[in-house]
């Protein structure tokens, strides 16, 4: 039987397939990217970690159950603890000093991405806010994965460094184990339920494009 979540992989497979092949998901891997895209990037990257944050602690107040409780608890100190705290000390390797990061505006693209992760945990279930941050936890994992294959080997230092961050084993096993809790989950539900659930992680992959969009044309309002 077909898990739910590779019925998810399988929906967006073109959009995936395009999103790595994105200019700037490639000039990761090549080098070429600039470094005045790259700290766009990372300073995007900063707002969007602190509202995928609050995304988590909402799902574990609607949790239902401890293990589900259990879970997220550990996915949010992880993003807290661990990759915003190297986010902050990567930005200032890279030329960002935190009055900076911490006075940026988020882009068009960042806020309409964290609105659509923040509606899903307040308006409905544990579940839904699970299914939209997948995306993001999965594709980077892929991404990290596929660009250290490729990656050339005098890459400027700060692509490394993070390709190096995401394709590690522990970012590949968190976004396997939000898989399996959200697998465990949606076999229960109808197909009505299911498709609600399709819909929010392909609006999430799209936002997921447009992340990298806005970074690579250096997005404004």
């Amino acid at each position: 039987m077909t898990k739910f979540t590779d019925k998810l992989r399988q929906s967006v497979g073109t959009l995936w397939e395009k999103e790595f092949n994105h200019p700037f998901v490639q000039g990761i891997g090549s080098g070429a990217l600039s470094q005045e895209n790259f700290q766009y990037f990372m300073k995007q990257d900063y707002l969007f970690l602190a509202e995928f944050s609050r995304c988590i602690a909402i799902a574990i107040g609607k949790s239902k159950s401890i293990q589900e409780m259990e879970w997220l608890s550990h996915l949010l100190n992880e993003t807290l603890k661990t990759e915003m705290h190297l986010h902050i000390e990567y930005c200032a390797e890279v030329g960002i000093p935190p009055k900076e990061l911490s006075a940026t505006e988020m882009s068009p693209s960042t806020a309409g991405y964290t609105n659509h992760l923040l509606r899903t945990a307040y308006g409905q279930s544990s579940l839904a806010a699970e299914v939209a941050i997948l995306p993001c936890c999965w594709s980077y994992a892929e991404i990290g994965r596929r660009l250290s294959k490729i990656q050339t080997l005098n890459n400027e230092p700060h692509f490394s460094k993070w390709i190096a961050l995401y394709s590690a084993e522990e970012f590949r096993n968190l976004s396997i184990e939000l898989r399996n809790l959200i697998d465990r989950q949606a076999h229960t539900l109808n197909e009505t339920q299911q498709n609600n659930l399709m819909d929010i992680f392909l609006k999430s992959t799209h936002y997921e494009y447009r992340f990298w969009e806005a970074a690579y044309s250096l997005e404004q309002w």
